[in-house]
């Protein structure tokens, strides 16, 4: 998890750079894990509980607005939304 101190000490301009700067692990999805859905794999955006897409989605995200951001891996992104998570999920709460 990354809480709004550790972010405003990242000093970026957007959430993807905050992910790619603390957390790049984060953005690294599990790669093609089905063959009838090629961004299966991918890591999936939610923005205060709204899905966004995949990790550009973070581009257009202003890093001051960023309260916190939490990742899920694959199993616990599935569990929580269903199919389609396998990449996992950055979940983005905003002030």
């Amino acid at each position: 998890m990354l809480l709004e101190d550790e972010i405003r000490g990242a000093q970026v301009a957007t959430a993807y750079q905050i992910v790619a700067r603390l957390r790049p692990e984060w953005l690294q999805g599990r790669g093609r894990v089905s063959v009838r859905d090629p961004t299966a794999g991918a890591v999936v955006v939610y923005l205060n509980g709204m899905r966004q897409g995949g990790a550009r989605a973070l581009d257009v995200i202003v890093a001051e607005t960023v309260l916190e951001m939490e990742y899920l891996n694959g199993q616990e992104a599935t569990t929580r939304f269903g199919t389609g998570h396998g990449g996992g999920v950055i979940l983005v709460r905003l002030r």
